[in-house]
Parts: structure tokens; C-alpha cells; sequence
């Protein structure tokens, strides 16, 4: 039985020695002369999504912001503390970055702590004991030895600093070291295989792995301890999937996904998926578990024996497969075959309002025409193997992924209500209805739907194209005033 390696340099962090400068020109520098001035500072350049030798990470200008938190301090001359969630943004692509934002010291001479958190989220209430924090069951890798969805994954708490304001605004300058601790675990597969398309890897245990939510107090002192989480929705399962599917060979190439760190106390299962089918190896975990700010390295070759293909459809998540043994168990043996799937027991799926995270296994579903998944907390979905669709409600989710493409029959989509930035029609030549309100799309391509005949596309602010075909027409077109037709 195959085990788990870990790197010998296991601890991923950033110091950051921040420099709380007060102005010597004010009018000059065009700052406030109690402003508190931040840079971070490594080691080498890199971007903040490029793992730097192997396993170490750096920010990215433009894109990675930091919320910060002080009792003690404020956001403007004209306010009194504290200063809550404040945002500041890397300013350059390197280990080591000034950061902009604007936060001022209190009371001179007054000691001032600072707590802080990366990514930063915009929150209407924050509060430095309840910031939200998730890991999702399902991630999505944009390919192979791509690194680029870890930024979003990788959850830091900086250690609480104490540190005294100057005596008055013309005082010395105070140096702030603040030490950013990776809250999960780093997974990476190196896999090798024969002309294997891979498209989808998971890891299962006994222990949970991910959270569909939850919430963090930054008052924590990092330790070998994983950080306190009040969470919800956990799962003992997390899914890497490739949004282009990579094809094996001797060279190893990689994936990633981020674990929640702790002990298992099992075997734990490994499964990579080609061409729709699942194969599946055990693994012992590591002795004490998986360390909080550690990376686990597993090299897996898919043309090893020790690697059993599936007997039985898997469905991870506990709510969906709930749902299918109640429907299509039909020996009552507390799993579902490949033939219990493929028997049409029923043509419409309604698992609306489960509290689902994932689908997987909705692909051996065959003879299902219809899907209704409102209201659960899905974040992908693939159903381009179920060639039978003709209607998809997926409202209401947290999809940032739908994949619709390789069958025709689809005639009606929903998917409003959910945080996709992009959707490809293109192989849904007899789509008739189609509403994706509120979503983040910059664009959206109509013009390979010839039949289209209602489309809704309100509250997507940042909408600004609609393309269609020359001579096409949509009869019901519900669209904001700042997007605009244009003719392919």
C-alpha cells in the first residue's frame, strides 16, 4: 500500500516587515501624515499564483488585497477607531510588495494591534473574531501544472502584532512584521500515464477535508495546530477538476486542490478520472495527519495495477447520493450500479434545496431529460455526458462552471443567481429559453442558437456584449441598458 510524502520544507509563509512611515512632506506625498504605509517583503520575484520552487508563493500586483484590522487605529482623520477591514492591494508581482490603502494611527504613543487576512472580501458587517472562510469540495484547475486557482483557495491569517504609534505625527518611522500563516493543507498529484485524457482527480477520508462555509477569528496564534474554524457543510472529499483535460505520458504532470489540515484516521482513498470513468487507489495517510501550512507531494502512474477501476458510481456527497439510493437503488444494497443508473427509473431529477455541493456522478444518468437543482451550493457541473437533457434549472448555486456542451437537445437553460463569468452555447443549436440574470459575465455568445426565443440577462453589471447571428431574432430579449447587440 502506497503512502503519502511530504516536502522537506513544509511550512509555506510570508514575512512581511511593514513600514508605518509617517510623512515627512505630507503636501508633497499627497498622504495624510498619520497614515500607516505597508510593504511585504520576500524573497523572489514571482507571481502571487506561481508556486515559487515548488512551494513557496508571492503576490501578484493588481489582483491580491489584503483586509486589515486594528482597534486602535482609523480610516480617516475625520473618524475615531476602530478600522475595520481595510483593504490594500499589492502593488507589485514579487515576494516582496508595497501595499496602498489607507489606514491611520490613534492615539499617539499608544500601542496598536494589527490583525490581518488574505483575500480580502468585501463584508457588510465586518468583524475581526467572524471573518468568513470556505473551501470548496470542488476546484477547479484551469489545466495541467496550472497553479493559477490557488490564489483564490489559499486562506492566510497574518499573527497578531503589537505595535506603538509614534509619539507625535514628525515622529520616527515604526516597522511592522507581520507573518502571514496558511490556514490549509497543499495537495499536489505528479502524474504520469499512457495517452490517458485525465480530466478530474479526488481525495476521500474519514476526517473532513472541505466546508462550505464557516467563519475565523484572526485573534489565533498559529501553531502545529490546525486554526479554530467554526465551520459548515463539511465534506470528507475534495475534487480537482481540469478545465482542459490533460493527456498523460511519461512526464509527470500536475494538480492541485487545498485540504483542510487534521488528522485521518483511515485509509484514504485517491481517484483520477478518464474519459468519464473513475479508477481508484488507497493510500495511508500521514502519521498525525495533514499540518496546517504544509505540501504533500503523491506521484501516481495510471497505468499501475494498484489502481482498481469502479464498480459501483461515485457520488460523493452525501445529500445527492441520498437522492439516488432513495431513486434508483433498486436492490437495496446501499449503492448504485452502473445498470441501476443507466435504467430510467426516473426521467426528471429534482434535488433542489439539499444542500449539495456536488453532482458527480450525474454523468452515468443517462436516460434523465430533465434536472432541477435550485437553491444548493453547487460550485461545478459538468453534464456534457448527459446527452438526454432537455432542461437544466441550476438557479440559485455558487456555480462558476457549467459545462452544457456535446449534447443537442438541450431547449432550456436557467442558471441565474450564481457567479459564472463565462457560458458556451456553442453545441446547443436548439436552445429555446435561456435566463442567466445575475451572474458575472463580460459577454455572452447567442449567435450558434438559431431558435432562441427567450433570453433574460438583467442584473449582470458587467454585461456589455450580447452576440448574435446576422439575421437572428429573439423575440422575448430582457437585457440591462448598458449592454449592447452586436451581429457576428
Amino acid at each position: 500500500m502506497k503512502s503519502f510524502s511530504k516536502t522537506a520544507t513544509a511550512v509555506l509563509m510570508f514575512l512581511f516587515m511593514v513600514a508605518c512611515n509617517v510623512q515627512d512632506n505630507p503636501q508633497d506625498r499627497q498622504a495624510s501624515p498619520q497614515s500607516i504605509q505597508f510593504t511585504g517583503r520576500t524573497e523572489n520575484p514571482a507571481t502571487r499564483t506561481t508556486l515559487v520552487n515548488g512551494i513557496e508563493t508571492a503576490w501578484e500586483s493588481g489582483s491580491d488585497r489584503i483586509g486589515i484590522f486594528s482597534l486602535q487605529a482609523r480610516v480617516s482623520e475625520e473618524t475615531e477607531p476602530p478600522a475595520h477591514n481595510v483593504a490594500f492591494s499589492a502593488l507589485e508581482s514579487a515576494k516582496t510588495s508595497a501595499f496602498s490603502g489607507t489606514m491611520l494611527w490613534g492615539t499617539p504613543a499608544a500601542e496598536h494591534v494589527f490583525h490581518a487576512y488574505y483575500p480580502y472580501q468585501s463584508l457588510d458587517e465586518p468583524a475581526m473574531d467572524a471573518v468568513p472562510v470556505s473551501l470548496p469540495a470542488e476546484q477547479i484547475q484551469p489545466g495541467a501544472n496550472d497553479s493559477g486557482h490557488l490564489s483564490a483557495l489559499d486562506f492566510m491569517v497574518s499573527t497578531p502584532v503589537a505595535v506603538y504609534a509614534p509619539e507625535s505625527p514628525g515622529g520616527a518611522s515604526v516597522n511592522v512584521d507581520l507573518t502571514f500563516n496558511h490556514v490549509f493543507t497543499l495537495m499536489e498529484y505528479r502524474i504520469t500515464g499512457s495517452g490517458q485524457a485525465l480530466t478530474d482527480i479526488g481525495l476521500a477520508g474519514a476526517g473532513a477535508l472541505s466546508f462550505s462555509s464557516g467563519t475565523m477569528d484572526l485573534d489565533q496564534e498559529p501553531g502545529a495546530d490546525p486554526y479554530t474554524i467554526t465551520k459548515s457543510g463539511t465534506n470528507t472529499y475534495v475534487l480537482a477538476h481540469l478545465s482542459a483535460s490533460a493527456t498523460l505520458s511519461p512526464t509527470p504532470i500536475s494538480v492541485y486542490m487545498m485540504v483542510l489540515p487534521g488528522e485521518q484516521t483511515a485509509d484514504m482513498s485517491i481517484r483520477v478520472k478518464t474519459g468519464w470513468t473513475w479508477k481508484t487507489l488507497t493510500k495511508t495517510p500521514p502519521e498525525g495527519g495533514f499540518q496546517r501550512g504544509s505540501k504533500y507531494v503523491t506521484e501516481l502512474d495510471l497505468d499501475d495495477a494498484a489502481f482498481n477501476a469502479d464498480e459501483y458510481v461515485y457520488i460523493p456527497d452525501d445529500n445527492f447520493r441520498a437522492y439516488c439510493l432513495d431513486n434508483f437503488d433498486s436492490d437495496d444494497d446501499g449503492k448504485i450500479t452502473f445498470a441501476e443508473a443507466e435504467s430510467g427509473a426516473l426521467t426528471v431529477m429534482n434535488v433542489s434545496s439539499r444542500s449539495i455541493m456536488s453532482l458527480e456522478g450525474i454523468q452515468y444518468f443517462t436516460h434523465v431529460n430533465t434536472l432541477q437543482t435550485v437553491g444548493n451550493s453547487l460550485t461545478y457541473l459538468d453534464v456534457g455526458n448527459n446527452l438526454e437533457f432537455q432542461t437544466i434549472n441550476c438557479n440559485s448555486n455558487n456555480l462558476t462552471t457549467l459545462k452544457a456542451g456535446g449534447f443537442t437537445n438541450l431547449k432550456i437553460l436557467y442558471c441565474s443567481y450564481n457567479q459564472l463569468s463565462t457560458l458556451d452555447l456553442s453545441e446547443n443549436p436548439d436552445l429555446e429559453i435561456l435566463t442567466c440574470k445575475d451572474n458575472l459575465f463580460t459577454s455572452l455568445d447567442v449567435s450558434n442558437n438559431p431558435v432562441l426565443d427567450y433570453l433574460d440577462c438583467r442584473d449582470n453589471p458587467d454585461l456589455q456584449t450580447i452576440y448574435v447571428a446576422a439575421g437572428q431574432t429573439i423575440s422575448d430579449l430582457y437585457k440591462d441598458d448598458h449592454t449592447v447587440i452586436v451581429t457576428r
